[in-house]
């Protein structure tokens, strides 16, 4: 579950190609050699999008992509989106969000059912009520406060 990788096909200078950079370099993330091509229907013949990308296909691809036509063969831009990286979680996309909060400082809580969460107005942050997993659905829940969720 969850997306297989991250791509950010926007100009280098946008805010997330930067924030993705960042992430590459403490190695939260790693770049992807994807492979995305044209897989033939008769004898299996591969195309890549590398190869693809040099043939008269690619550009009306490319033109349906960009007129919003979402529904033909590269629907996601795959295929004619230029040479952005992709990325994934290393060591696995299920440790991008931990090492993001390890890099934030943010205390993360893990098997642990959040029960209510209530906002504390102008005194600012969140109380929430929270209950282990280890505890029975009677058990005794517990009250923190926190600066954000």
């Amino acid at each position: 579950s969850g997306a297989a990788f991250i791509r950010c096909t926007s100009a280098n200078g946008s805010q997330l190609t930067r924030v993705l950079s960042q992430l590459e370099e403490v190695g939260i993330l790693g770049r992807w050699d994807a492979r995305f091509g044209l897989l033939g229907n008769a004898g299996g013949g591969f195309l890549p999008r590398q190869v693809l990308a040099k043939t008269a296909v690619a550009q009306m691809m490319k033109q349906d992509y960009n007129q919003g036509n979402m529904g033909g063969v590269d629907f996601c831009g795959l295929l004619s989106g230029g040479d952005a990286p992709f990325y994934v979680g290393m060591p696995t996309n299920a440790s991008i969000c931990e090492g993001i909060c390890r890099l934030a400082g943010a205390e993360i809580k893990l098997g642990t059912k959040v029960i209510s969460a209530h906002h504390l107005g102008a005194k600012g942050g969140w109380e929430l009520r929270s209950q282990s997993d280890s505890a029975s659905a009677t058990g005794p829940a517990n009250s923190e406060v926190f600066d954000a969720l």
